[in-house]
């Protein structure tokens, strides 16, 4: 499972628990599933990235072996 996912999913129960939470704790568990929501973004463009670099250095090496 790719850690984007991971985080989305800890992401949505922060959000599924905090509606039985009091108003103060609800508000905590938000904040820590707004983290996760900014964690998995990151998590995409750091996989995005390394993508990118695998099709650069692919690219790279067949053209030395042209």
């Amino acid at each position: 499972m790719k850690k984007s996912q991971t985080y989305r999913e800890y992401a949505a129960d922060c959000v599924r628990i905090a509606k039985s939470m009091s108003a103060k704790d609800r508000e905590t568990l938000l904040e820590m599933a707004r983290a996760w929501e900014d964690r998995a973004r990151e998590a995409d463009r750091q996989e995005k990235e390394r993508q990118e670099n695998e099709a650069d250095s692919d690219k790279a090496d067949s053209e030395k072996g042209s």
